[in-house]
């Protein structure tokens, strides 16, 4: 009898602590109300607005460079080279650019890629942006007048490795700029150096497309670079046999434009950087509160949203305190992850908790910036065009953005 009991008692027991750890909350385990509480912006005003705006990149040597246009889309590469001084008695037969594809594309795969290559007569720094050499100076202004090659292919067939014949007259006017360099008669601080050696490709008014090919992140000139490079067969003189040279690129930047966002509007696209900011005021919450969790949800409205050709992607990131014209992610502080699960609508950020810490110590209205980053990297912005549209605090209810806070409470506290 007593050992019958003995069972009953354990089975009864074990099912007491199981029913005692269902239905775990944000913080894994359920919440003792007497000791936290948890509030979100569904009670309480917690996200008081949003806005979203344009910041043009400095994509210089980024590891990847976008060419073509996609309705207001378009994405102008510059990419420069080295001087040719030791081919000055060169015979020049042939010269052709090669370019690796990412198999990136920002649009309709079946569509054509088209562009046409120029010398580029304008200063790239790499401070450039999009605003500073196409806005400033106009597209036009940018480019030498003769063509130096072309494409047109639909994306869908375009090979592991592009192959553009280019006209020798370009070789030739870098040697002869090389020979004027060394002579003495050209100052080395002239503007020319800044552009020389350089070409443009300019997509034409047939490309439906934006596509991304390799260049190195660090400007590597080996042979087994991805960086573009120029092939250049030549004959020097009383030479009987052709000589080939690879002249890879040290410098590979993309300046990319397209629509300003809406300001009331949530967006987020990489490439172009547009960012959206969120503000919070936290005032709810008494003022010595201990901040034990928060998290953080903002929804996608999918039909909004212009996704490339790697699908959909599932990293958000944000940081806090920053304003549009400081820049994004200048260091690695304060930098928040959101997750976007198959079959969900939203991202999550999971724990933007010690941005809310920081906000209640200060009793200071707080931000976050987000911005769209595949990989989840700070330094994989530039890497697409992906544009997300988020909803914002104007949403229905349902889709707005939801910042709950889990924090500890004193007995004393009124």
């Amino acid at each position: 009898m007593t050992k019958t009991l003995f069972k009953v008692l354990v089975v009864v027991l074990s099912l007491y602590f199981i029913g005692c750890n269902e239905q775990p909350t944000e913080l894994g385990y359920k919440i003792d109300s007497v000791t936290f509480t948890a509030i979100s912006n569904h009670e309480n005003n917690l996200i008081t607005d949003g806005a979203s705006q344009k910041y043009y990149l400095t994509p210089f040597n980024q590891g990847i460079f976008h060419v073509g246009t996609l309705g207001e889309y378009s994405s102008y590469p510059i990419i420069r080279y080295g001087e040719l001084l030791n081919l000055a008695d060169a015979e020049i037969i042939s010269a052709t650019l090669h370019l690796l594809n990412s198999d990136y594309a920002f649009g309709d795969t079946n569509e054509l890629q088209s562009f046409e290559i120029y010398e580029v007569q304008q200063p790239i720094l790499p401070s450039s942006t999009y605003e500073t050499v196409f806005k400033a100076n106009g597209i036009e202004a940018v480019y030498k007048n003769e063509i130096m090659g072309s494409f047109e292919m639909p994306f869908k067939d375009i090979e592991d490795t592009t192959r553009i014949d280019l006209n020798v007259q370009l070789i030739k006017n870098w040697i002869a700029f090389s020979i004027l360099d060394t002579t003495g008669t050209l100052d080395t601080n002239d503007i020319r150096r800044q552009y020389s050696y350089s070409i443009g490709l300019r997509p034409t008014a047939n490309s439906k497309v934006i596509n991304g090919f390799l260049s190195d992140r660090i400007g590597n000139s080996g042979d087994d670079s991805p960086n573009p490079f120029i092939q250049i067969v030549y004959k020097m003189k009383d030479s009987l046999s052709n000589d080939t040279m690879n002249l890879r690129s040290n410098i590979a930047a993309y300046y990319a434009d397209g629509p300003s966002p809406d300001t009331k509007s949530l967006t987020v696209q990489s490439g172009m950087s547009v960012r959206s900011m969120l503000n919070f005021d936290i005032s709810a919450l008494p003022q010595y509160a201990s901040v034990v969790k928060a998290v953080l949800k903002v929804y996608v409205d999918d039909s909004r949203s212009v996704v490339g050709s790697f699908g959909r992607d599932s990293f958000l990131l944000a940081q806090k305190d920053l304003d549009f014209d400081s820049g994004f992610f200048l260091d690695n502080k304060n930098i928040y992850l959101g997750l976007r699960t198959a079959g969900t609508n939203y991202y999550r950020f999971s724990s933007v908790t010690s941005a809310v810490e920081d906000w209640v110590k200060t009793g200071e209205p707080g931000s976050l910036l987000l911005n769209y980053s595949p990989d989840g990297s700070p330094n994989d912005s530039y890497k697409r065009l992906d544009k997300y549209y988020l909803y914002g605090v104007e949403a229905d209810s349902a889709l707005r953005p939801e910042l709950t806070i889990f924090y500890a409470k004193r007995p004393d506290f009124r």
